[in-house]
């Protein structure tokens, strides 16, 4: 035991004195990673104690604001990466004249601060918006569910567009002639050849979007109105009340179906070898 043991500590000496920039480098992001990102969420977790918990359970409100956030992460991963996913589709393999011009576009709201969004769709599609009193004479209430999953559709497409589009450019052609010789049509060559192969992106991508839905303030406190979710609640005990067990416990509850998404989204891309 102690002979491989020094055994294994000779060959991380060789490697460490090969590339010793290499390895402190993986040792800094490690330790920045730890600092920066393990503790503050340990803190967090450990901070309420379980009356807090307890106290979770018998507010409505926050029972539904969690409700809320999930439904919202579902219907803005399926929107979002749908569109995504199409879009990029129509840039890698179809040719559509002007490319460069909807790329840029669509990346747009990546480039923009994250109430940019939210605050032109108040003013383009609001009560007094632009395009919807003032041009087409109607009073729509952008404020809710609805407007919220509008806004943060757009706001998270490019990001699931940029995934997907890399997985796709990687797909070589060639599969999809070899699927045509072989007496494939386009809709079947789609479903067991592009889809499978796209499938880490589109996994990826939909892990993202879900993250970022849950974890967004930018939009639910401008668009959102009346409709409670985790991250507003967890603002509003801090800033209204000045409860931190309270909103330590908002904040613990939305890890949870983050790190659930995150291992389905390992299970679903291990599946298969690509």
């Amino acid at each position: 035991m102690n002979n491989k043991s020094n055994i294994n500590l000779k060959r991380l000496f060789l490697k460490f004195k090969n590339e010793p920039f290499l390895y402190l480098t993986i040792f800094s992001i490690v330790i920045l990673i730890a600092l920066f990102v393990a503790y503050p969420l340990l803190r967090v977790m450990s901070y309420p104690e379980l009356n807090s918990f307890q106290e979770y359970f018998t507010r409505s409100r926050w029972v539904n604001a969690t409700f809320n956030s999930l439904m919202m992460a579902l219907l803005s991963t399926i929107s979002t990466t749908l569109c995504g996913f199409l879009f990029a589709y129509g840039m890698v393999r179809t040719k559509i004249p002007g490319k460069r011009f909807f790329e840029t576009v669509a990346i747009l709201p990546i480039l923009s601060p994250p109430f940019v969004v939210a605050i032109s769709y108040i003013m383009l599609f609001g009560g007094r918006g632009l395009i919807t009193y003032k041009l087409l004479g109607l009073n729509v209430d952008i404020y809710g569910w609805k407007g919220l999953w509008l806004v943060q559709t757009v706001t998270l497409f490019p990001y699931a567009y940029l995934l997907i589009r890399n997985v796709l450019t990687s797909i070589s052609p060639n599969l999809e002639y070899a699927a045509a010789n072989l007496g494939s049509t386009k809709w079947k060559t789609f479903w067991k050849v592009i889809f499978p192969l796209a499938r880490p992106g589109v996994a990826g991508a939909a892990l993202l979007v879900a993250i970022s839905v849950l974890a967004d303030f930018g939009n639910p406190i401008l668009i959102a109105g009346n409709y409670a979710l985790l991250p507003t609640e967890a603002y509003m005990q801090i800033t209204g009340w000045y409860n931190l067990p309270s909103a330590a416990v908002l904040a613990t509850v939305l890890i949870i179906p983050t790190l659930i998404l995150f291992f389905l989204q390992r299970y679903w891309v291990n599946k298969r070898v690509y």
